[in-house]
């Protein structure tokens, strides 16, 4: 099977920026469950909420990619993604900022299947097989990103620019999926 060199690398750098926030609840936590004056435990509220959005649009994204393609799935993914981390960024509330992580959750189920459907359609098994370990490398180094390079001292930035890596990925992978 013949793959494109560039719709090969957009899809792991796809993968990759799926993998990038998801490590990062747990170095985020400290600072926004202080902000918010919330329990540790209530973290799994944030969680719970992500993947309920993550499910709904896992299980309805055959019904959209045969409306709108993969394409444009993907560019209205990352939106939703960015939105919400937009919305985590000004959540006034814990309750607003739940609101918001299932926004997110619904963005990235949308991209994890999207991308899986286009990659199982389009690429050998050996490259679905790396595409996957591409994501282990974006959660891997998502952590390490966000807490030894800008977490310790600007952990706002930390986040404005994984959310910004996130949305030209995804809506690069958009033009050319």
């Amino acid at each position: 099977m013949r793959t494109s060199g560039v719709l090969l690398f957009i899809a792991y750098l796809g993968f990759i920026s799926l993998g990038l926030p998801d490590a990062a609840h747990g170095i985020n936590w400290p600072f926004v469950r202080i902000e918010f004056g919330v329990p540790i435990g209530w973290l799994g509220l944030v969680i719970l909420s992500s993947g309920i959005g993550y499910l709904i649009s896992s299980f309805s994204v055959g019904y959209l990619l045969s409306r709108l393609g993969v394409g444009r799935l993907l560019i209205l993914s990352s939106f939703l993604v960015s939105l919400g981390l937009l919305g985590f960024y000004s959540s006034s509330s814990f309750i607003v900022f739940v609101l918001f992580a299932v926004l997110i959750g619904m963005g990235s189920g949308a991209i994890d299947a999207g991308l899986n459907a286009y990659a199982a359609e389009h690429f050998s098994t050996r490259h679905m097989n790396w595409l996957h370990a591409a994501f282990g490398v974006g959660a891997t180094t998502g952590t390490y990103h966000h807490y030894h390079c800008v977490g310790e001292l600007f952990p706002e930035l930390a986040s404005r620019l994984r959310g910004s890596c996130c949305y030209l990925i995804h809506n690069y992978s958009g033009i050319y999926f």
